[in-house]
């Protein structure tokens, strides 16, 4: 049998009723909030911070793959050591210098090249210089206003038109 004691509960009359009109004001308030919050504050600081493109037409970049990849085994049959120094300097400068041998280990010829400090998550950000020969087979480059942090060292060698060598490494400047 049960008891009256079971039923009991706490409800007090003369409360305010919980109306179809308050749960309704409830949701439209929270996601008021959260519509304010995203495009008043997350939206903007998203756009203005990383613009989300790694390159400009990813169709055409695809369209280059198979060139791309012969341009990497060509690379590889030459043989060629290619060392590359990288450091920051205290005033907030880097200083590159870049060894080219051939597969015998003699030096390489001079060649056209290009170097740039790429920030990996901001081509915004990228740092080119001039690589000018030292020596031969010899080449340095001077970076201004580095930034500590992670960058990519991309380095590109052309003999006439032609792209011979290409690289990106990943470095840590402190």
């Amino acid at each position: 049998m049960s008891s009256p004691e079971q039923y009991r509960n706490d409800y007090v009359p003369g409360g305010k009723p919980l109306t179809g009109k308050k749960v309704l004001a409830i949701l439209v308030a929270f996601f008021g909030v959260i519509f304010v919050v995203n495009l008043g504050f997350l939206l903007p600081n998203a756009v203005g911070t990383f613009r989300g493109l790694e390159t400009d037409s990813a169709y055409r970049t695809s369209q280059e793959f198979n060139t791309t990849l012969a341009g990497a085994a060509e690379q590889q049959a030459r043989g060629w050591n290619i060392e590359a120094f990288v450091e920051r300097n205290a005033d907030g400068s880097a200083y590159a210098e870049i060894t080219t041998r051939d597969r015998d280990g003699a030096m390489l010829p001079d060649m056209e090249g290009a170097i740039v400090l790429a920030r990996p998550a901001d081509s915004n950000l990228d740092r080119p210089a001039t690589l000018e020969r030292i020596g031969y087979g010899v080449y340095e480059a001077t970076f201004e206003d580095v930034p500590a942090g992670q960058w990519d060292l991309v380095l590109t060698f052309h003999e006439g038109d032609e792209q011979v060598f290409h690289s990106r490494n990943r470095v840590m400047l402190r």
